[in-house]
């Protein structure tokens, strides 16, 4: 070994030393000064706490990326110019046999006339409402002395049921209306509530400028703004508890008109059965149920974690002290969070819930070293030793910990990035608390020995015999059986591997809800009848005033939609465009012709040359602008194409905007000759999930080898040799394949949540390793051999690593009832991979330093 590498280690080793002495100091001085500590720490409470009111918890897009996202910036530019996609779908069954009978389109203009009245109420939680389409009041055009009117299709007053026979045959001949205001059947009907989510401009002093954005949108009148390319309006994000609001509201008026929703446990209605859906009312679905659900599962885990400590140390003071540690180091990342105005998503729970199972294991490791040495030593001690003990372990454990949860920071999605540095305030938090604060409560109220009823003499408790009774069987086994249980190890990890190939790296936003709450159901029937709640939206930019008053453009733009209902007829179930209200009203200027059902008019066409488009479209836009502003812009230079598709997993989704990408370039890509101003890009909320995740699963994957590599690097500067190193991360390595193996053999997905799993796992799973490496090398310094150390080591921390390994689980385990099945996912995930690294520190780590820990010299060891 070369001298370099032997100072390197001195002075690991020097520096270890010295911290093990002050965490041998750090019991006296908190007792000394437990006042003045207990002081400092109320006051910080106080002061941090002060933030709670301030936390905002947002699931929208704008949260998910960065504000110079060149995607997010296209999203924005996209509702600047055609105003937000974000609407609500009711689907509705009328007590009646069709959506065509007069009681039933009475019902439903009554409805409508109320959200309108509504809508336009001050401070009114319906005050997002734009349009509301039903067919009682969709546009209907019709020509008249050469010119276009349009008109509501049936209007203000509902005919009896004779005349609404030959209406609904009228309806059944447009084109768009079968599938968009009633089913094909017409069982059912449809009302769309439009509304400007995401779509307001945030009132700023300067526009946000775009990231390297190359498209030419302009959002000013002034000229010289519409030659900078990169200006854009910062675009409002919406409060989610306007979601809420909006959707407890729509509800309300629902239910005043006797509307009854199945799918929540209403009785069906005399009236209208109903269901919902759309982007407003998922975002209040997800805030309403799970926001309840997780209070209780955090109330659950605080629960579970007292009677854990109960169990484990049968006393009260051990129960208290702990749980009050890690329930204030919540309080403090909580309050920082709400300080430092960071807005975080749902994975605030999961915030809370690693801060209170995993925070607490530096605790348990004291209070149980603590309960150790307490039976032959006294109190205070018995505390220092404890901490003598535990002080080094407990701080690696912390610093691996952190290393696994930073290594998020390196995706590139906002919300990840702030759970990352959330989740390691709140371990930092509950570390600083175990070193200062855990010690001046001790001083205060400490567990006392256990002691035998006959002799009066201080005795270990029942459970931690019986602790101590498992961990001989475990001695015993390692030392008699070594390799066996090497090569016993080694298959499960071999058989783990054959998992892999079976992993799904997939997001289904269907899936995301367990049976039982009409999440599926709803969305499941919408696209049945309805050709789904989600859009992909194509924005084209000609570059020049009325570049869309062009025929060849507008047959691109035909062919392509054409196209995609050809091909992908399982995604995409409905194309609207400007080439829609071209073709309808140069039909009605042309005439009607057929009428009938299942027959179309031979001038639903787009006119042959530019200058009767012109006219087309002259007319068009005096009769409807309201419709015209929903397919091009005032300028006739910017247009949408909008692809209705149904729900799919993530998978699925990448192939079909695959397919979208080819047939943007093969229809609009040869309309840039001669025209370099002429763009075009897909976006919405599909592209957008999609960009998210494709970001999450390669940066999940590479923030999990950064973690590996850090904890790697860790292990091999504080043991200082390689064969140290080895041994120390293959138990490590265990639990990771056996989770990821076990994901691929249940045929449990791996999505933006569970994902989590790969660098929080192994950065937690380490710790038990170190606790029990850093007690191995000390006891080889104190002068036992290998198998003495082994025993020491196992009696002496084995025990503090089954209880924080059991709490772990347990904590982790509590999500198993969360409605969000990642969550639940993600909590099983994390439970395998804790439970099977316990065994693997247990069995498989002392197995291993048996047969290959052999050293004729301790490097790095510390007193």
């Amino acid at each position: 070994m070369n001298k370099t590498t032997e100072q390197k280690e001195r002075f690991i080793d020097r520096w270890l030393n010295k911290y093990t002495k002050l965490m041998t100091a750090i019991p006296e001085f908190s007792h000394r000064r437990r006042w003045s500590i207990l002081g400092f720490f109320a006051a910080l409470t106080v002061a941090l706490s002060f933030g709670l009111g301030n936390l905002k918890v947002d699931q929208t897009f704008d949260t998910w990326l960065d504000a110079g996202d060149s995607s997010l910036l296209d999203y924005h530019r996209f509702r600047y110019f055609f105003g937000s996609d974000e609407y609500v779908l009711i689907m509705f069954k009328p007590a009646g046999k069709e959506v065509f009978e007069a009681e039933t389109l009475k019902k439903v203009k009554a409805l409508e006339d109320e959200l309108n009245k509504k809508r336009i109420e001050k401070d009114s939680p319906l005050g997002r409402i734009t349009r509301i389409r039903t067919i009682v009041s969709a546009d209907f055009l019709e020509s008249k002395n050469d010119t276009l009117k349009n008109r509501k299709f049936i209007g203000l007053t509902i005919p009896d049921n004779k005349l609404l026979a030959e209406i609904k045959k009228v309806a059944f001949a447009q084109r768009d209306f079968p599938g968009s205001f009633f089913s094909k059947n017409s069982e059912f009907g449809a009302i769309m509530i439009l509304t400007d989510y995401g779509a307001r401009i945030q009132k700023s002093k300067e526009p946000q400028k775009a990231a390297g954005s190359a498209d030419d949108f302009d959002f000013s009148e002034n000229k010289a703004a519409k030659k900078d390319r990169n200006k854009v309006p910062k675009m409002e994000s919406a409060d989610p508890t306007d979601y809420m609001a909006f959707n407890a509201e729509l509800e309300k008026v629902l239910k005043a008109h006797n509307w009854a929703n199945p799918t929540v446990g209403e009785p069906s209605s005399q009236v209208m059965d109903y269901l919902i859906g759309g982007g407003p009312w998922v975002a209040s679905f997800f805030m309403n149920i799970m926001m309840t659900q997780m209070g209780m599962i955090m109330g659950l885990a605080l629960l579970l974690i007292l009677v854990t400590l109960a169990i484990a140390f049968r006393s009260l003071s051990a129960m208290l002290w702990p749980t009050l540690i890690i329930a204030l180091s919540v309080v403090w990342t909580l309050g920082l969070i709400g300080l430092a105005d960071v807005t975080m998503t749902m994975m605030i729970n999961i915030v809370v819930i690693l801060n209170l199972t995993v925070g607490i294991s530096s605790s348990v490791h004291i209070i149980s070293g603590y309960k150790y040495f307490n039976v032959t030593l006294d109190k205070r001690p018995a505390l220092t030793k404890a901490y003598e003990k535990s002080g080094i372990s407990i701080m690696l454990a912390t610093l691996t910990t952190l290393a696994g949860m930073l290594s998020l920071i390196v995706v590139p999605i906002v919300p990840i990035r702030n759970f990352a540095v959330a989740a390691s305030c709140g371990i930092l938090f509950a570390y600083i608390g175990t070193i200062f604060l855990l010690p001046a409560l001790l001083g205060i109220w400490a567990p006392g020995a256990s002691r035998d009823k006959a002799t009066g003499e201080k005795v270990q408790g029942v459970f931690e015999r019986q602790i101590q009774r498992f961990i001989g069987f475990i001695m015993a086994s390692t030392q008699a059986r070594p390799k066996f249980i090497i090569a016993l190890f080694s298959v499960i990890m071999i058989l783990s591997l054959t998992g892999y190939p079976r992993v799904i790296v997939d997001t289904n936003f269907l899936e995301s809800v367990k049976p039982g709450y009409g999440f599926k159901e709803t969305f499941e029937t919408l696209d049945k009848h309805f050709g789904g709640t989600t859009n992909v939206e194509i924005v084209i930019n000609t570059g020049k005033n009325d570049g869309l008053k062009d025929v060849q453009l507008l047959n691109a733009m035909d062919q392509l939609a054409e196209r995609a209902k050809k091909e992908r007829p399982d995604f995409v179930t409905k194309t609207t465009s400007l080439v829609n209200a071209v073709k309808d009203a140069h039909k009605n200027l042309m005439g009607r012709g057929a009428v009938k059902a299942g027959t179309e008019s031979p001038f639903y066409s787009i006119p042959a040359d530019n200058q009767k488009l012109k006219q087309v479209l002259l007319l068009y836009d005096s009769a409807d602008p309201e419709s015209r502003k929903l397919f091009a812009d005032d300028d006739w230079e910017k247009g949408r194409i909008t692809l209705q598709v149904v729900n799919k997993s993530s998978f699925e989704y990448v192939e079909f905007l695959s397919q979208v990408e080819g047939w943007l370039k093969e229809y609009l890509e040869p309309l840039k000759k001669g025209n370099a101003d002429f763009s075009y890009y897909a976006t919405g909320g599909i592209p957008i999930m999609m960009r998210l995740t494709g970001f999450l699963t390669q940066s999940q994957i590479s923030s999990f080898g950064l973690a590996l590599v850090v904890i790697t690097i860790i292990m091999f500067l504080i043991y200082g040799t390689i064969r140290f190193g080895i041994i120390a991360m293959l138990p490590n390595i265990f639990p990771i394949l056996v989770t990821v193996g076990v994901t691929g053999w249940a045929k449990i997905p791996l999505d933006s949540d569970t994902l989590l799993v790969l660098p929080i796992a192994i950065g937690i799973a380490v710790d038990d390793t170190i606790h029990f490496l850093t007690h191995y090398r000390g006891e080889l310094h104190a002068g036992h051999d290998r198998l003495d150390a082994i025993k020491t080591t196992l009696r002496e921390v084995g025990q503090a690593m089954i209880f924080t390994s059991v709490i772990l689980s347990v904590g982790f385990l509590i999500f198993l009832p969360s409605v969000y099945v990642p969550f639940r996912n993600f909590g099983m995930l994390s439970a395998i991979a804790i439970s099977s690294a316990l065994f693997a520190d247990l069995f498989f780590l002392p197995a291993l330093l048996t047969v290959f820990g052999k050293t004729k010299k301790v490097i790095g060891a510390h007193s």
